[in-house]
């Protein structure tokens, strides 16, 4: 941020405009994109933008907001010159733009999707890479400016191999493919180190309770304890089709949650954990039930929508107070969930 202009009027009337030209003449020179502001309003139901940029040629002292046209000239120069060099056109739309709505609508308006469709881009609007499906004859290798999305790309959720590259290396690769030649990669499994686990064999009698969702009526579920002091990540880690955990170095990797109940201690990283969860329940390939040390966002709303039995807020942590393989029965009641472990696996 080079530089903030502000106005507070009193009760007096002033020529706001041209106090703010005044202030933001003399911030013009803090920065090489110069300065300007914008205004949005809007006129008989119709939305419109105008945006206004101080002339960098204009005097000290000077009022006028009007540049001259060489300045333009000279950036059309500088773009032509660029967009020559690069190629002016995408070939096979292999630049895709990922936004939000609003930001593409803002973009719609200045006359930016415009251009950069007419250049061969493909603009996507609330989504992103990492759920994008893929036509994997026409694309082997992606390069993006996102670690999260090489991240996410190259789990289990998609599994395509993934650069990483500043955005304007990924733009350059966009305009010109002999870039990218060369042997197709081979994505391999990531190194991860072994999850740290705290957990160690209880052998004495166990009778945790906890609260429940005010969402869900009574229920009593018995079944085989699968359990971990390690994070879940549904997204890219957990199979989609066969519910299997599948994550190198974590303590339940290779292993399928099917018709377990399942205790951990929260889910990790995105927020499309629940959708995943809610497909793996309809399916048949999730848990029979879910315990979690505290309530956790990426699991609840799965849990509540389709009534899966969930508990938490014990008074005991459950990932430590049960082992892995133990018979246990979940039982809620009065507002009240138990989890007995009803015998301990040897």
């Amino acid at each position: 941020m080079c530089g903030i202009a502000g106005l507070i009027h009193r009760g007096k009337s002033s020529n706001v405009g041209s106090e703010l030209q005044g202030m933001l003449q003399a911030l013009k020179h803090r920065g090489e994109d110069s300065t300007g502001y914008a205004l949005y309003g809007d006129t008989d139901g119709k939305n419109f933008i105008m945006r206004f940029k101080v002339g960098e040629n204009v005097g000290e002292g000077s009022s006028s907001v009007m540049e001259d046209v060489s300045v333009y000239d000279e950036r059309k120069k500088v773009v032509d010159e660029t967009l020559a060099e690069m190629g002016a056109k995408i070939p096979e739309q292999r630049l895709w733009v990922f936004t939000s709505g609003e930001n593409y609508q803002l973009a719609l308006a200045d006359g930016s999707v415009e251009m950069l469709e007419q250049a061969g881009a493909v603009l996507l609007q609330d989504t992103c890479p990492e759920v994008t499906p893929y036509n994997r004859t026409h694309y082997n290798h992606l390069l993006t400016n996102s670690l999260k999305a090489e991240h996410y790309l190259t789990s289990g959720l998609n599994r395509l191999p993934t650069s990483v590259m500043p955005i304007i290396d990924c733009v350059a690769h966009a305009f010109d493919p002999t870039l990218s030649e060369g042997p197709r990669p081979v994505l391999s499994a990531k190194a991860q180190p072994q999850h740290a686990s705290a957990k160690s064999h209880q052998v004495s009698d166990a009778l945790l309770t906890g609260a429940p969702l005010q969402s869900q009526d009574d229920f009593c579920i018995t079944g085989p304890a699968m359990v971990t002091d390690v994070p879940i990540t549904y997204l890219g880690y957990v199979n989609r089709d066969t519910g299997v955990i599948e994550e190198t170095g974590h303590p339940l990797d290779g292993r399928a949650i099917e018709n377990s109940i399942l205790i951990y201690p929260k889910g990790s990283g995105s927020t499309v954990a629940p959708f995943v969860l809610m497909g793996l329940l309809y399916t048949g390939k999730g848990p029979k039930a879910i315990v979690n040390r505290d309530v956790c966002p990426l699991t609840l709303p799965a849990c509540s929508l389709l009534g899966l039995p969930y508990g938490h807020g014990f008074d005991q942590d459950p990932c430590m107070a049960v082992n892995d393989g133990d018979l246990v029965e979940l039982k809620s009641e009065n507002g009240v969930v138990s989890l007995t472990v009803l015998e301990r696996v040897k």
